[in-house]
């Protein structure tokens, strides 16, 4: 009697363990057809729409580009460095302070960018892949020498030359904003005069 209590304990034990495991393959086959799936959506995309080859320029590069000389001294530099595309428009940000208050509105060269860009990959996973196999993972220094992310945030330079940074919450357009009675007032000085 133990013995068919046993055999009926393990029987049952082996059936459940079985269809666990018909579950977990059933749910990662259909996982692996969603990947399918929205791969060939992708491709089908891309047919349709090709990531453009006529850009002449990048507004993204060229402030990437200015950052790494302002920041490492080399502002005159920065200034002078000429955008190779058509003329850079002119924008306008709004920033918000954490309260909901605006803590200033600024003309803008182009666009604002993130912090977090780079003219160089992170590692050498971004040309490899993610191989986990015998290669090990080298991080890579960005233009000054430097490795790592940097903080969130955005940065921007002002028509006249000035960098700007914010890590807060921002709007951006290419209007013009009016802003009534904001919380800080950001007054730019010349400072050429403490050069």
């Amino acid at each position: 009697m133990k013995k068919l209590l046993l055999l009926a304990v393990l029987a049952f034990g082996l059936l459940a363990f079985t269809g666990c495991g018909t579950t977990q393959s059933s749910a990662n086959q259909a996982a692996r057809q969603e990947m399918n799936v929205a791969h060939s959506v992708h491709m089908r995309l891309l047919e349709i729409q090709p990531m453009p080859t006529d850009i002449m320029a990048s507004y993204e590069r060229h402030n990437i580009i200015r950052r790494s000389y302002w920041i490492n001294g080399m502002r005159e530099r920065a200034n002078n460095l000429v955008f190779p595309g058509p003329d850079i428009p002119i924008g306008y940000v709004v920033l918000f302070a954490p309260n909901g208050g605006i803590a200033g509105s600024f003309s803008v060269q182009g666009k604002v960018t993130s912090l977090n860009y780079s003219l160089v990959p992170y590692s050498e996973y971004w040309e490899r892949g993610f191989n986990t196999g015998a290669q090990r993972n080298r991080w890579l220094p960005n233009p000054g020498g430097v490795f790592g992310t940097n903080t969130n945030g955005v940065f921007w330079f002002t028509p006249c030359g000035r960098y700007m940074e914010f890590n807060g919450m921002y709007l951006f357009s290419d209007i013009p904003f009016a802003i009534q009675d904001p919380m800080i007032h950001i007054n730019i000085v010349d400072l050429s005069q403490y050069e």
